[in-house]
């Protein structure tokens, strides 16, 4: 598989575990990921006892997505 760029977006940390954003689309994905996240802690903070439905929905989608 031929590879989009040349450049690694995310590589390994120098102090702890997991990948670390070493380009300008690493940082994109990163920040784009941390806003999704907070957008959905506030949705669920808003959100009523009678939805609980979407809330599995959320989980089951991030569970898939750290997957």
């Amino acid at each position: 598989m031929k590879r989009i760029t040349e450049k690694r977006w995310f590589g390994p940390k120098h102090v702890g575990k997991g990948p670390a954003p070493r380009s300008w689309e690493g940082w994109v994905v990163t920040i784009v990921w941390m806003a999704s996240l907070l957008g959905t802690l506030y949705y669920l903070h808003t959100i009523n006892s009678l939805n609980i439905v979407n809330i599995v929905i959320v989980i089951v989608v991030a569970a898939v997505n750290l997957l």
